[in-house]
Protein backbone atom coordinates (compact mmCIF):
# COMPACT_ATOMS: atom_id res chain seq x y z
CA UNK A 1 0.00 0.00 0.00
CA UNK A 2 1.17 4.05 -0.92
CA UNK A 3 0.06 6.75 -0.02
CA UNK A 4 0.89 10.07 -2.41
CA UNK A 5 1.30 13.13 -0.36
CA UNK A 6 1.97 15.96 -2.82
CA UNK A 7 5.26 15.48 -3.73
CA UNK A 8 6.41 12.44 -2.25
CA UNK A 9 5.85 8.62 -2.07
CA UNK A 10 5.39 6.48 0.96
CA UNK A 11 6.70 2.95 0.86
CA UNK A 12 5.33 1.29 4.05
CA UNK A 13 7.19 -1.85 4.02
CA UNK A 14 10.37 -0.43 3.47
CA UNK A 15 9.85 2.99 4.69
CA UNK A 16 11.77 4.70 2.25
CA UNK A 17 10.60 7.85 0.21
CA UNK A 18 11.09 8.11 -3.60
CA UNK A 19 10.08 11.08 -6.12
CA UNK A 20 6.94 10.99 -8.05
CA UNK A 21 9.63 11.09 -11.44
CA UNK A 22 11.42 8.65 -9.86
CA UNK A 23 9.88 5.82 -7.68
CA UNK A 24 11.32 3.07 -5.77
CA UNK A 25 12.67 -0.05 -7.53
CA UNK A 26 9.52 -2.35 -7.78
CA UNK A 27 7.01 0.30 -7.88
CA UNK A 28 5.07 1.57 -10.57
CA UNK A 29 5.20 5.46 -11.73
CA UNK A 30 1.75 6.39 -11.02
CA UNK A 31 -0.11 5.64 -7.65
CA UNK A 32 -3.21 4.65 -8.59
CA UNK A 33 -4.03 2.13 -5.95
CA UNK A 34 -3.10 4.18 -3.29
CA UNK A 35 -5.03 5.42 -0.72
CA UNK A 36 -5.63 9.01 -1.08
CA UNK A 37 -4.05 11.67 -3.13
CA UNK A 38 -2.91 14.89 -1.37
CA UNK A 39 -1.40 17.43 -3.96
CA UNK A 40 0.26 16.94 -7.43
CA UNK A 41 3.25 14.86 -8.56
CA UNK A 42 6.99 16.62 -9.19
CA UNK A 43 6.59 18.50 -11.91
CA UNK A 44 9.04 16.93 -15.08
CA UNK A 45 12.49 17.95 -14.72
CA UNK A 46 12.41 18.28 -10.94
CA UNK A 47 16.12 17.09 -9.05
CA UNK A 48 16.00 14.90 -6.28
CA UNK A 49 18.58 14.12 -3.62
CA UNK A 50 18.37 12.64 -0.17
CA UNK A 51 19.48 13.36 3.11
CA UNK A 52 19.74 12.05 6.69
CA UNK A 53 15.86 11.44 8.15
CA UNK A 54 14.85 14.31 4.93
CA UNK A 55 13.79 14.35 1.36
CA UNK A 56 15.33 17.11 -0.42
CA UNK A 57 13.23 18.75 -3.91
CA UNK A 58 15.30 20.95 -6.05
CA UNK A 59 13.13 22.48 -9.07
CA UNK A 60 14.70 23.88 -12.39
CA UNK A 61 11.67 25.49 -13.69
CA UNK A 62 10.67 29.07 -12.60
CA UNK A 63 7.51 30.37 -10.78
CA UNK A 64 5.66 28.50 -8.71
CA UNK A 65 7.77 25.02 -8.94
CA UNK A 66 10.17 25.44 -5.96
CA UNK A 67 10.01 23.71 -3.10
CA UNK A 68 10.70 26.78 -1.04
CA UNK A 69 8.74 29.86 -0.37
CA UNK A 70 11.04 33.10 -0.15
CA UNK A 71 9.34 33.93 -3.22
CA UNK A 72 10.08 37.64 -2.99
CA UNK A 73 13.40 38.12 -5.00
CA UNK A 74 13.85 36.83 -8.36
CA UNK A 75 17.36 35.48 -8.14
CA UNK A 76 19.64 32.48 -9.72
CA UNK A 77 19.43 29.58 -8.00
CA UNK A 78 22.52 27.29 -7.80
CA UNK A 79 21.13 25.52 -10.77
CA UNK A 80 21.20 29.16 -12.90
CA UNK A 81 17.88 29.01 -13.39
CA UNK A 82 15.96 32.40 -12.82
CA UNK A 83 12.69 31.64 -10.39
CA UNK A 84 10.99 33.30 -7.72
CA UNK A 85 12.44 32.21 -4.65
CA UNK A 86 16.05 32.17 -3.04
CA UNK A 87 15.85 28.89 -0.82
CA UNK A 88 16.29 26.38 -3.40
CA UNK A 89 15.57 23.18 -1.73
CA UNK A 90 13.09 22.28 1.36
CA UNK A 91 13.62 19.53 3.83
CA UNK A 92 10.77 17.52 4.62
CA UNK A 93 10.69 15.07 7.47
CA UNK A 94 10.03 11.85 6.69
CA UNK A 95 8.33 11.28 10.02
CA UNK A 96 5.22 13.15 8.88
CA UNK A 97 4.68 11.27 5.57
CA UNK A 98 4.69 8.11 8.20
CA UNK A 99 1.80 9.64 10.45
CA UNK A 100 -0.21 10.20 7.69
CA UNK A 101 0.25 6.86 6.61
CA UNK A 102 -0.56 5.33 9.94
CA UNK A 103 -3.99 7.18 10.25
CA UNK A 104 -4.42 6.13 6.01
CA UNK A 105 -4.31 2.84 7.69
CA UNK A 106 -6.10 3.02 10.69
CA UNK A 107 -9.34 5.20 8.47
CA UNK A 108 -9.32 2.23 5.63
CA UNK A 109 -9.03 -0.89 8.26
CA UNK A 110 -11.70 0.80 10.69
CA UNK A 111 -13.94 2.87 8.52
CA UNK A 112 -16.60 2.55 11.54
CA UNK A 113 -14.76 3.95 14.83
CA UNK A 114 -13.86 7.01 15.56
CA UNK A 115 -10.06 8.40 14.99
CA UNK A 116 -7.70 9.41 17.44
CA UNK A 117 -7.70 12.36 19.63
CA UNK A 118 -4.57 13.61 18.56
CA UNK A 119 -5.94 14.90 15.07
CA UNK A 120 -5.29 18.44 16.05
CA UNK A 121 -1.07 17.58 16.04
CA UNK A 122 -1.18 17.29 12.18
CA UNK A 123 -2.57 21.09 11.78
CA UNK A 124 1.36 21.68 13.38
CA UNK A 125 3.17 20.32 10.37
CA UNK A 126 4.52 22.91 7.72
CA UNK A 127 4.49 20.46 5.12
CA UNK A 128 1.25 20.22 5.22
CA UNK A 129 0.89 23.64 3.98
CA UNK A 130 3.59 23.28 0.96
CA UNK A 131 1.60 20.48 0.01
CA UNK A 132 -1.37 22.71 -0.40
CA UNK A 133 0.11 25.54 -1.87
CA UNK A 134 1.57 23.36 -3.85
CA UNK A 135 -1.77 22.37 -5.56
CA UNK A 136 -3.86 25.33 -5.72
CA UNK A 137 -0.37 27.70 -6.98
CA UNK A 138 -1.13 26.47 -10.98
CA UNK A 139 -5.08 26.74 -10.74
CA UNK A 140 -5.61 30.59 -12.15
CA UNK A 141 -8.55 30.75 -10.70
CA UNK A 142 -6.90 30.72 -6.94
CA UNK A 143 -5.10 33.89 -7.60
CA UNK A 144 -8.55 35.65 -8.02
CA UNK A 145 -8.91 38.08 -4.63
CA UNK A 146 -11.32 37.84 -1.91
CA UNK A 147 -12.43 41.06 -0.31
CA UNK A 148 -8.87 42.01 0.35
CA UNK A 149 -6.57 42.46 -2.93
CA UNK A 150 -3.97 39.72 -1.36
CA UNK A 151 -3.59 36.51 -3.24
CA UNK A 152 -0.84 33.74 -3.57
CA UNK A 153 1.81 36.05 -4.50
CA UNK A 154 4.12 36.78 -1.98
CA UNK A 155 4.02 33.58 -0.04
CA UNK A 156 6.56 32.89 2.40
CA UNK A 157 7.24 30.42 5.19
CA UNK A 158 7.36 33.17 7.71
CA UNK A 159 3.18 33.22 6.71
CA UNK A 160 3.39 29.16 7.38
CA UNK A 161 4.51 29.44 10.64
CA UNK A 162 2.46 32.40 11.66
CA UNK A 163 -0.56 31.11 10.48
CA UNK A 164 0.22 27.70 12.61
CA UNK A 165 1.17 29.61 15.35
CA UNK A 166 -2.39 31.11 15.59
CA UNK A 167 -3.98 27.87 14.37
CA UNK A 168 -1.89 26.32 17.43
CA UNK A 169 -3.80 28.78 19.62
CA UNK A 170 -7.04 28.70 18.16
CA UNK A 171 -6.75 32.06 17.32
CA UNK A 172 -7.23 31.65 13.53
CA UNK A 173 -10.53 33.00 11.90
CA UNK A 174 -11.35 32.88 8.13
CA UNK A 175 -11.78 35.94 6.37
CA UNK A 176 -15.31 36.47 4.82
CA UNK A 177 -15.60 35.93 1.07
CA UNK A 178 -16.54 37.95 -1.86
CA UNK A 179 -20.22 37.20 -2.92
CA UNK A 180 -21.13 36.94 -6.81
CA UNK A 181 -23.96 35.98 -8.75
CA UNK A 182 -23.12 33.84 -12.09
CA UNK A 183 -26.31 32.44 -13.99
CA UNK A 184 -27.36 29.26 -13.92
CA UNK A 185 -28.99 27.03 -17.31
CA UNK A 186 -32.67 27.86 -15.97
CA UNK A 187 -32.19 31.96 -15.74
CA UNK A 188 -31.40 31.84 -12.13
CA UNK A 189 -28.82 33.39 -10.52
CA UNK A 190 -26.55 31.01 -8.25
CA UNK A 191 -24.45 32.51 -5.71
CA UNK A 192 -20.34 31.68 -5.73
CA UNK A 193 -18.15 32.54 -2.60
CA UNK A 194 -14.76 33.47 -3.19
CA UNK A 195 -12.77 32.80 -0.96
CA UNK A 196 -9.39 34.73 0.20
CA UNK A 197 -6.62 32.82 -1.57
CA UNK A 198 -4.96 32.46 1.67
CA UNK A 199 -7.21 30.84 3.40
CA UNK A 200 -8.20 28.42 0.54
CA UNK A 201 -4.80 26.66 1.74
CA UNK A 202 -5.79 26.22 4.96
CA UNK A 203 -9.03 24.88 3.56
CA UNK A 204 -7.11 22.66 1.36
CA UNK A 205 -5.13 21.15 4.57
CA UNK A 206 -8.30 20.58 6.64
CA UNK A 207 -9.86 19.01 3.34
CA UNK A 208 -6.55 16.72 2.83
CA UNK A 209 -7.58 15.40 5.99
CA UNK A 210 -10.66 14.72 5.68
CA UNK A 211 -10.87 13.04 2.38
CA UNK A 212 -8.24 10.37 4.64
CA UNK A 213 -10.96 10.08 7.24
CA UNK A 214 -14.30 9.96 5.55
CA UNK A 215 -13.64 8.71 2.08
CA UNK A 216 -13.36 4.65 3.34
CA UNK A 217 -16.64 5.53 5.10
CA UNK A 218 -18.53 6.41 1.33
CA UNK A 219 -20.85 4.40 -0.31
CA UNK A 220 -19.81 3.12 -3.71
CA UNK A 221 -23.31 4.82 -5.30
CA UNK A 222 -21.91 8.03 -4.30
CA UNK A 223 -19.32 9.53 -7.51
CA UNK A 224 -19.29 13.46 -6.89
CA UNK A 225 -15.85 14.86 -6.06
CA UNK A 226 -14.16 11.46 -5.40
CA UNK A 227 -10.79 10.56 -6.56
CA UNK A 228 -10.92 7.89 -8.97
CA UNK A 229 -14.63 8.80 -10.08
CA UNK A 230 -16.39 11.11 -12.06
CA UNK A 231 -19.62 11.83 -14.30
CA UNK A 232 -18.35 8.72 -16.27
CA UNK A 233 -18.16 5.96 -13.52
CA UNK A 234 -21.54 7.06 -12.52
CA UNK A 235 -22.70 6.51 -15.86
CA UNK A 236 -21.40 3.60 -16.19
CA UNK A 237 -22.77 2.05 -13.32
CA UNK A 238 -26.14 3.16 -14.75
CA UNK A 239 -25.34 1.33 -17.74
CA UNK A 240 -24.87 -1.95 -16.23
CA UNK A 241 -27.67 -1.70 -13.51
CA UNK A 242 -30.31 -0.05 -14.37
CA UNK A 243 -31.58 -2.09 -18.45
CA UNK A 244 -33.96 -3.99 -16.32
CA UNK A 245 -36.17 -1.25 -14.57
CA UNK A 246 -39.69 -0.80 -14.59
CA UNK A 247 -39.35 3.19 -13.54
CA UNK A 248 -36.92 5.68 -12.65
CA UNK A 249 -37.16 8.22 -9.94
CA UNK A 250 -35.09 11.39 -11.01
CA UNK A 251 -34.20 13.33 -8.11
CA UNK A 252 -32.84 16.95 -6.89
CA UNK A 253 -32.10 18.52 -3.57
CA UNK A 254 -33.75 22.15 -3.32
CA UNK A 255 -30.88 24.81 -2.89
CA UNK A 256 -29.15 21.74 -1.33
CA UNK A 257 -25.52 23.59 -0.94
CA UNK A 258 -27.07 26.59 0.60
CA UNK A 259 -29.63 24.41 2.84
CA UNK A 260 -27.02 22.34 5.14
CA UNK A 261 -27.54 23.08 8.25
CA UNK A 262 -24.57 23.17 10.40
CA UNK A 263 -25.29 21.72 13.97
CA UNK A 264 -26.55 18.77 11.71
CA UNK A 265 -22.97 18.60 9.48
CA UNK A 266 -20.81 19.30 12.76
CA UNK A 267 -22.66 16.15 14.34
CA UNK A 268 -22.05 13.53 11.67
CA UNK A 269 -18.27 15.14 11.84
CA UNK A 270 -18.16 14.68 15.09
CA UNK A 271 -19.48 11.17 15.55
CA UNK A 272 -16.21 10.44 13.81
CA UNK A 273 -13.84 13.05 14.56
CA UNK A 274 -13.47 13.89 18.93
CA UNK A 275 -10.56 16.24 18.58
CA UNK A 276 -13.14 19.07 19.30
CA UNK A 277 -9.77 21.45 18.24
CA UNK A 278 -9.46 20.32 14.82
CA UNK A 279 -13.46 20.47 14.63
CA UNK A 280 -13.74 24.19 15.67
CA UNK A 281 -11.63 25.09 12.67
CA UNK A 282 -14.34 23.35 10.49
CA UNK A 283 -16.96 25.15 12.37
CA UNK A 284 -15.22 28.51 11.56
CA UNK A 285 -14.92 27.81 7.98
CA UNK A 286 -18.25 26.87 7.91
CA UNK A 287 -19.49 30.67 9.62
CA UNK A 288 -17.30 32.92 8.22
CA UNK A 289 -19.72 34.17 5.96
CA UNK A 290 -19.35 36.29 2.81
CA UNK A 291 -18.97 40.47 2.02
CA UNK A 292 -22.11 41.54 0.02
CA UNK A 293 -23.56 45.11 -0.90
CA UNK A 294 -21.07 46.73 1.62
CA UNK A 295 -21.84 44.23 4.79
CA UNK A 296 -20.74 41.13 6.03
CA UNK A 297 -23.19 38.65 6.26
CA UNK A 298 -22.78 35.30 8.36
CA UNK A 299 -23.95 31.95 6.70
CA UNK A 300 -26.15 30.36 9.01
CA UNK A 301 -27.27 27.26 6.42
CA UNK A 302 -25.43 25.74 3.69
CA UNK A 303 -21.74 25.49 2.59
CA UNK A 304 -20.09 28.46 0.05
CA UNK A 305 -20.32 26.73 -3.29
CA UNK A 306 -16.57 27.74 -4.74
CA UNK A 307 -15.00 26.97 -1.79
CA UNK A 308 -12.59 24.21 -1.76
CA UNK A 309 -14.19 22.45 1.27
CA UNK A 310 -17.48 22.33 0.34
CA UNK A 311 -17.25 19.62 -1.88
CA UNK A 312 -16.28 17.07 0.33
CA UNK A 313 -18.36 18.47 3.49
CA UNK A 314 -21.54 18.24 1.40
CA UNK A 315 -20.62 14.33 0.32
CA UNK A 316 -20.34 13.77 4.21
CA UNK A 317 -23.45 14.94 4.89
CA UNK A 318 -25.28 13.38 1.90
CA UNK A 319 -23.43 10.69 2.68
CA UNK A 320 -26.65 9.83 5.40
CA UNK A 321 -29.03 9.70 2.60
CA UNK A 322 -26.84 7.12 0.93
CA UNK A 323 -26.82 5.00 4.18
CA UNK A 324 -30.69 5.05 4.00
CA UNK A 325 -30.97 4.17 0.49
CA UNK A 326 -28.78 0.95 0.82
CA UNK A 327 -30.82 0.19 3.69
CA UNK A 328 -34.14 0.66 1.32
CA UNK A 329 -32.13 -1.08 -1.49
CA UNK A 330 -31.43 -4.26 0.97
CA UNK A 331 -35.19 -4.37 2.23
CA UNK A 332 -36.54 -4.13 -1.49
CA UNK A 333 -34.42 -6.91 -2.44
CA UNK A 334 -36.76 -10.15 -3.42
CA UNK A 335 -35.93 -13.33 -5.55
CA UNK A 336 -33.06 -14.74 -7.21
CA UNK A 337 -34.51 -14.65 -10.71
CA UNK A 338 -37.70 -13.82 -12.14
CA UNK A 339 -40.46 -15.95 -13.20
CA UNK A 340 -40.41 -17.59 -16.50
CA UNK A 341 -43.45 -16.33 -18.70
CA UNK A 342 -45.85 -19.00 -18.79
CA UNK A 343 -46.66 -18.62 -22.40
CA UNK A 344 -42.36 -18.92 -23.25
CA UNK A 345 -42.32 -21.87 -21.71
CA UNK A 346 -46.11 -23.28 -23.66
CA UNK A 347 -44.18 -22.17 -26.83
CA UNK A 348 -40.74 -23.79 -26.18
CA UNK A 349 -42.25 -27.02 -25.30
CA UNK A 350 -44.24 -27.31 -28.50
CA UNK A 351 -40.59 -26.27 -30.25
CA UNK A 352 -39.14 -29.17 -28.14
CA UNK A 353 -42.38 -31.74 -29.25
CA UNK A 354 -42.05 -30.52 -33.05
CA UNK A 355 -38.66 -31.09 -33.43
CA UNK A 356 -39.14 -34.78 -31.85
CA UNK A 357 -41.64 -35.48 -34.31
CA UNK A 358 -39.82 -34.31 -37.01
CA UNK A 359 -41.80 -31.52 -37.91
CA UNK A 360 -38.81 -28.87 -38.31
CA UNK A 361 -40.82 -26.36 -40.11
CA UNK A 362 -43.65 -26.20 -37.32
CA UNK A 363 -40.49 -26.11 -34.47
CA UNK A 364 -39.58 -23.05 -36.63
CA UNK A 365 -42.65 -21.38 -36.43
CA UNK A 366 -42.82 -21.70 -32.50
CA UNK A 367 -39.08 -20.67 -32.25
CA UNK A 368 -40.01 -17.41 -34.00
CA UNK A 369 -43.26 -16.85 -31.83
CA UNK A 370 -41.10 -17.37 -29.08
CA UNK A 371 -38.71 -14.77 -30.06
CA UNK A 372 -41.51 -12.01 -30.09
CA UNK A 373 -41.87 -12.45 -26.60
CA UNK A 374 -39.73 -11.86 -23.11
CA UNK A 375 -38.84 -15.06 -21.40
CA UNK A 376 -39.30 -14.12 -17.85
CA UNK A 377 -41.49 -11.93 -16.33
CA UNK A 378 -41.71 -7.82 -16.19
CA UNK A 379 -44.07 -7.81 -13.70
CA UNK A 380 -43.28 -10.79 -11.12
CA UNK A 381 -44.87 -10.13 -7.94
CA UNK A 382 -41.87 -12.48 -5.96
CA UNK A 383 -38.91 -10.33 -7.62
CA UNK A 384 -37.81 -7.05 -6.76
CA UNK A 385 -34.86 -5.06 -7.68
CA UNK A 386 -33.58 -1.21 -6.62
CA UNK A 387 -30.84 0.72 -7.90
CA UNK A 388 -29.71 3.77 -6.48
CA UNK A 389 -26.81 6.25 -8.10
CA UNK A 390 -25.73 10.25 -6.51
CA UNK A 391 -23.37 12.39 -7.79
CA UNK A 392 -22.87 15.92 -5.49
CA UNK A 393 -27.21 16.93 -5.00
CA UNK A 394 -28.21 14.95 -7.95
CA UNK A 395 -29.22 11.46 -8.18
CA UNK A 396 -31.70 8.66 -9.77
CA UNK A 397 -33.36 6.06 -8.68
CA UNK A 398 -33.99 2.06 -10.77
CA UNK A 399 -37.02 0.27 -9.86
CA UNK A 400 -37.59 -3.16 -10.79
CA UNK A 401 -41.62 -3.53 -9.62
CA UNK A 402 -45.04 -2.17 -8.87
CA UNK A 403 -45.36 1.55 -9.42
CA UNK A 404 -47.30 1.65 -6.11
CA UNK A 405 -43.87 1.06 -4.50
CA UNK A 406 -41.80 3.69 -6.71
CA UNK A 407 -44.90 6.07 -4.68
CA UNK A 408 -44.28 4.89 -1.72
CA UNK A 409 -40.42 4.78 -1.94
CA UNK A 410 -40.56 8.84 -3.13
CA UNK A 411 -42.92 9.55 0.27
CA UNK A 412 -40.29 7.91 2.43
CA UNK A 413 -37.34 9.71 0.74
CA UNK A 414 -39.05 13.52 1.68
CA UNK A 415 -39.80 12.37 5.15
CA UNK A 416 -36.03 11.18 5.89
CA UNK A 417 -34.52 14.20 4.18
CA UNK A 418 -36.92 16.96 5.80
CA UNK A 419 -37.04 15.18 9.81
CA UNK A 420 -32.86 14.20 9.33
CA UNK A 421 -30.76 15.95 7.27
CA UNK A 422 -33.57 19.21 6.65
CA UNK A 423 -33.32 19.36 2.98
CA UNK A 424 -36.16 19.39 0.80
CA UNK A 425 -36.52 17.83 -2.53
CA UNK A 426 -36.94 20.27 -5.99
CA UNK A 427 -40.69 19.65 -6.78
CA UNK A 428 -39.57 20.96 -10.19
CA UNK A 429 -36.89 18.67 -11.01
CA UNK A 430 -38.03 15.14 -9.26
CA UNK A 431 -40.05 13.26 -10.82
CA UNK A 432 -41.12 9.37 -12.06
CA UNK A 433 -40.75 8.40 -15.51
CA UNK A 434 -41.28 5.34 -17.45
CA UNK A 435 -38.03 4.62 -18.99
CA UNK A 436 -39.67 2.51 -21.97
CA UNK A 437 -41.81 5.54 -23.30
CA UNK A 438 -40.05 9.18 -21.83
CA UNK A 439 -36.30 9.38 -20.84
CA UNK A 440 -34.53 10.73 -17.59
CA UNK A 441 -31.98 13.16 -17.57
CA UNK A 442 -29.02 12.46 -15.48
CA UNK A 443 -25.84 14.27 -15.36
CA UNK A 444 -26.66 15.97 -19.13
CA UNK A 445 -27.65 12.28 -20.48
CA UNK A 446 -31.28 11.31 -21.60
CA UNK A 447 -31.24 7.72 -20.25
CA UNK A 448 -33.87 5.14 -21.57
CA UNK A 449 -34.50 1.91 -21.89
CA UNK A 450 -35.29 0.75 -25.98
CA UNK A 451 -38.21 -1.23 -27.05
CA UNK A 452 -36.36 -2.42 -30.16
CA UNK A 453 -36.30 -6.53 -30.28
CA UNK A 454 -32.80 -7.49 -30.21
CA UNK A 455 -31.12 -10.81 -30.93
CA UNK A 456 -28.57 -13.09 -30.67
CA UNK A 457 -27.14 -16.16 -32.34
CA UNK A 458 -27.67 -19.18 -30.07
CA UNK A 459 -25.90 -22.55 -29.73
CA UNK A 460 -28.06 -24.00 -32.65
CA UNK A 461 -27.40 -20.74 -34.88
CA UNK A 462 -31.18 -19.72 -34.22
CA UNK A 463 -31.80 -16.17 -33.03
CA UNK A 464 -32.40 -15.58 -29.20
CA UNK A 465 -34.36 -12.66 -27.66
CA UNK A 466 -31.72 -10.76 -25.36
CA UNK A 467 -33.09 -8.53 -22.43
CA UNK A 468 -33.91 -4.98 -23.94
CA UNK A 469 -31.06 -2.56 -23.72
CA UNK A 470 -30.52 0.95 -21.85
CA UNK A 471 -29.78 3.28 -23.88
CA UNK A 472 -27.97 6.85 -23.11
CA UNK A 473 -28.34 9.74 -25.98
CA UNK A 474 -26.77 13.54 -25.85
CA UNK A 475 -29.98 16.02 -25.15
CA UNK A 476 -29.69 17.69 -28.76
CA UNK A 477 -32.11 20.42 -28.05
CA UNK A 478 -29.84 21.43 -25.26
CA UNK A 479 -26.54 21.59 -26.79
CA UNK A 480 -28.19 23.40 -29.68
CA UNK A 481 -29.66 26.35 -27.25
CA UNK A 482 -26.17 26.55 -25.19
CA UNK A 483 -24.11 26.99 -29.41
CA UNK A 484 -26.87 29.57 -30.04
CA UNK A 485 -26.86 31.74 -26.64
CA UNK A 486 -22.63 31.45 -27.52
CA UNK A 487 -23.06 32.83 -30.73
CA UNK A 488 -21.79 29.42 -32.74
CA UNK A 489 -25.17 28.70 -34.19
CA UNK A 490 -27.92 29.75 -36.10
CA UNK A 491 -30.96 28.29 -33.59
CA UNK A 492 -33.74 29.10 -37.08
CA UNK A 493 -31.27 27.39 -39.71
CA UNK A 494 -29.03 25.38 -37.67
CA UNK A 495 -26.00 25.79 -39.28
CA UNK A 496 -23.01 26.73 -37.77
CA UNK A 497 -21.85 30.66 -37.23
CA UNK A 498 -18.25 31.23 -38.12
CA UNK A 499 -16.73 33.68 -35.31
CA UNK A 500 -13.89 35.19 -36.52
CA UNK A 501 -11.00 36.82 -34.37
Amino acid sequence: MRILLGRIFINDRSGRVASANKPLKGEPKRANGGISELGDRLRDGAKTSYGDGAFIVRSPRGIGRNAGFNLMNRNRDSHGYRGYSTLAQSRIDTEFPKKFMKLAEFCNNNPEKTVPDNLFSLLRKPELYLIAYDKLKSNPGNMTPGIRPQTLDGMSMQWIEETMKRISNQNFEFQPGRRVMIPKANGKMRPLTVAPPRDKIVQEVLRMILEIIFEPTFSNNSHGFRPTRSCHSALRQIRTQFGSASFYIEGDISKCFDSFDHHVLMKIIEDKIKDRRFTSLIWKALRAGYFEFHEVKTSITGTPQGSIISPLLANIYLNKFDQFMETKMKEYLKGKVARVNTEYKRLEYKQFKAHREGKNREALKYMKLKQLIPSRLKADPNFRRMYYVRYADDWIIAIRGPLSDVTTLLSEIKDFLMNNLKLELSSDKTKITKPTAEPALFLGTKISISNHVYSSKGKYSQHVRVPSQIRMLAPQSRIYDKLSAAGLMCKNSGMGTPRFL
